[in-house]
């Protein structure tokens, strides 16, 4: 007996060397490794190896590999069929627990997939398997296609399944169906008329699952039918009505054909109106015409949405309240006593007025620098601005003088001084004062250092973007005062003083209906935009805060309020004379 052994050892070492001799031989050759491989993982007699060599296969199966979940799956099946195989006592244990914390490594492997885990489980399979060239035998494995590796765990699992099918059938264990080994058998099993049995029965019951169904198909069709035939009469009265609606609809269009009619005449009049009123405009010709066109900037539409812009950006610029920004007090009280403005530090308010006198503070700046341009003359490319401005004024002034001084009867001659003027203006609201021009940049930095008197930024960064933001007010606002000088008549800019009456027309703020004869302008922080020659046309209203009218003194009170101010005079002046 121990001689048989030593043969069959013997022999299986002579196969082993001989197909590693033709392992080295044929590597360069696809089809005879693959074959080669294909006899080495062939089930034979030691079917108790299958499960390393499934391992090996399935270990060597790239990372990516669309085999995964199929490893996956057939890992989990080995490892319940190996135990069933092992419960009928057909593995020796050692072997099989050997097998078993493989299969396990291979699991975690596949979680974590480290190298070093992986040549572990290499260098344990190739050591079970008794094999020399371990690594010709591992890069062929990877030198095949994912179809034929594959192949190869499906023949070795194949036995592994037989022999586990055999096993349920001849233990007739309760816990399988023989309908649940299906995948073992084949036509010749004698199992297999049960199969079809099985199936013949499942055909009946779904046959009779189906009929059932049909059946209520059938009754929600007669249900579905019953409410189709109930819309056919509802549709039918419908139709009725539709043809009774269809003889009003006629009546009324009879109606409208006749309005039509009436329409057309009026429209015929107005289109004879327009063109005796094209003909007469066309007799006076572009020549004569002042007032602009929609599709030019200078419109008195576009001009309304530039102030209420040149508003917005004033309010911005003199805000007050926040961390950014710190007041200083006495500077703040002077400038709003400059304004007739009484009001305490402490009140609520106080802020939100100092905000107020500060835009109105910026508008005046730039409409005094925008009103003064014409006497910075110089030869200097920096004061072309303001020569154009000069000679313009010096044109208009000749060519209206010439106009009044010297007999014609041409229209022509009328409107040149306007279009003159239009015409300038117009140029230097589009060009004026580009980027990074002199004037701009020292007349911001005065704005500044005016406005830090009663408020100062303590940002750093809101310092520098205030700069340049100051300097596009001031050119944005000049060019609004450019704009204006294109319009004909020339709008007026007016301000609202301190205890001026309201007029509702010209002014915005905070009022009801009806009070506004009790009421007085406190402060005008946003002048009002009008028609030199009308109040009636305002462009743009005046932004006012208003205060309650003081009710007239009496006698007495007059009296009273007169020797009190004669009082403080006399105080002020031995005060001065002291201080002198």
């Amino acid at each position: 007996m121990s001689n048989k052994n030593n043969k069959k050892k013997e022999s299986e070492n002579n196969s082993n060397s001989h197909e590693n001799e033709m392992l080295q031989a044929e590597t360069n050759s696809l089809n005879n490794t693959a074959w080669i491989l294909f006899n080495r993982f062939r089930v034979n007699n030691q079917w108790e190896l299958c499960l390393p060599k499934w391992i090996l296969l399935a270990i060597l199966e790239p990372i990516d590999s669309k085999e995964q979940k199929n490893i996956n799956i057939e890992s989990n099946i080995l490892k319940q069929e190996f135990g069933e195989i092992f419960e009928a006592k057909l593995i020796d244990s050692n072997l099989y627990r050997i097998c078993i914390d493989i299969l396990n490594r291979y699991i975690e492997f596949r979680q974590d997939p480290k190298e070093s885990l992986k040549n572990s489980i290499l260098n344990e399979i190739f050591s079970i398997l008794r094999v020399e060239s371990e690594q010709i035998i591992e890069n062929n494995i990877k030198g095949l296609s994912i179809e034929q590796r594959s192949v190869l765990r499906y023949m070795i699992h194949q036995d592994v399944q037989a022999k586990i099918a055999f096993i349920r059938v001849t233990l007739k264990n309760k816990n399988y169906s023989i309908y649940e080994a299906e995948g073992y058998h084949c036509t010749k099993n004698p199992y297999y008329h049960k199969k079809i049995n099985y199936l013949k029965k499942k055909c009946k019951d779904d046959n009779d699952c189906w009929q059932a169904e049909y059946n209520k198909w059938k009754t929600d069709y007669e249900a579905e039918k019953t409410k189709y035939n109930n819309f056919l009469r509802e549709n039918e009265d419908l139709k009725n009505k539709i043809n009774q609606l269809r003889m009003e609809n006629k009546d009324f269009k009879i109606e409208i054909i006749q309005l039509n009619d009436e329409k057309e005449d009026i429209r015929k009049e107005a289109e004879s109106a327009k063109n005796e009123a094209t003909k007469y405009q066309a007799a006076l010709g572009k020549a004569t015409n002042v007032h602009w066109g929609d599709d030019t900037n200078n419109n008195s539409i576009q001009l309304t949405k530039d102030i209420q812009k040149l508003e917005k950006n004033v309010d911005d610029l003199a805000k007050v309240k926040g961390r950014k920004y710190k007041i200083n007090e006495d500077g703040a009280l002077k400038l709003l006593q400059k304004y007739n403005i009484q009001i305490s530090t402490e009140d609520k308010q106080f802020k939100l007025i100092l905000s107020y006198t500060l835009q109105r503070l910026v508008v005046e700046f730039i409409f005094e620098i925008a009103k003064n341009l014409y006497k910075n003359l110089n030869k200097d490319d920096d004061n072309l601005e303001s020569n154009i401005i000069y000679h313009t004024e010096k044109l208009v002034k000749y060519s209206s003088k010439l106009v009044d001084e010297r007999k014609g009867d041409d229209k022509i001659s009328d409107v040149t001084p306007i279009k003159i003027r239009q015409q300038s203006y117009a140029i230097l609201a589009l060009r004026g004062f580009v980027d990074d021009h002199r004037l701009i940049s020292q007349q911001a930095d005065k704005l500044i250092k005016e406005m830090e008197q009663y408020r100062e930024i303590v940002d750093i960064e809101k310092q520098k973007e205030f700069k340049v933001e100051t300097e596009n007010l001031i050119r944005s606002g000049i060019q609004l005062c450019f704009i204006l000088k294109t319009q004909e008549p020339v709008p007026k800019i007016k301000w609202y003083e301190s205890g001026n009456s309201i007029e509702e027309h010209a002014m915005k703020g905070h009022w009801t209906r009806g009070e506004e004869k009790s009421l007085e302008v406190s402060l005008c922080y946003f002048p009002a935009i009008i028609a030199h020659d009308t109040q009636d046309h305002v462009y743009h209203s005046a932004a006012v805060i208003v205060q309650s009218k003081p009710s007239k003194p009496n006698f007495f009170q007059r009296a009273s309020n007169t020797v009190v101010n004669a009082a403080r005079n006399v105080v002020s002046n031995v005060t001065d004379h002291k201080n002198n």
